[in-house]
């Protein structure tokens, strides 16, 4: 018998969102009151966009490639990058997504936590 390692679940909530070069907000700040964990994401790029980017701050990124807030997640193109394990974001922070140009998306599943990770 083959043993398996603990598959990690698909999240409760989901994104699954066409990004371009304005800003997408996936999560708010104040949605995000105990922490939240992203179970999958992928993002896609296609050809003639330099990448897709995931950030995760208590505020909006500028712009694509705004070295001020905390980049969590990047995809070059082509095709599609996926996060194979889950990650864990601070309570009060919110996740965006921006693009260096158009026709490029998230697919992103996650849970909000119900109370404080320890």
């Amino acid at each position: 018998m083959t043993a398996f390692s603990k598959p990690t679940p698909i999240g409760t909530n989901y994104a699954n969102v066409g990004v371009g070069s304005a800003v997408v907000q996936l999560v708010t700040p104040s949605q995000n009151l105990h922490g939240l964990v992203i179970r999958t994401c992928y993002l896609n790029a296609v050809s003639g966009v330099m990448g897709v980017q995931l950030f995760a701050d208590t505020a909006a990124p500028s712009a694509f490639g705004d070295p001020t807030k905390r980049l969590i997640f990047l995809a070059n193109p082509i095709p599609t990058f996926g996060i194979h394990y889950p990650i864990y974001v601070p309570p009060g922070q919110g996740l965006w997504a921006v693009a260096s140009g158009p026709n490029a998306s998230i697919n992103m599943t996650y849970d909000l936590l119900t109370a404080p990770l320890v």
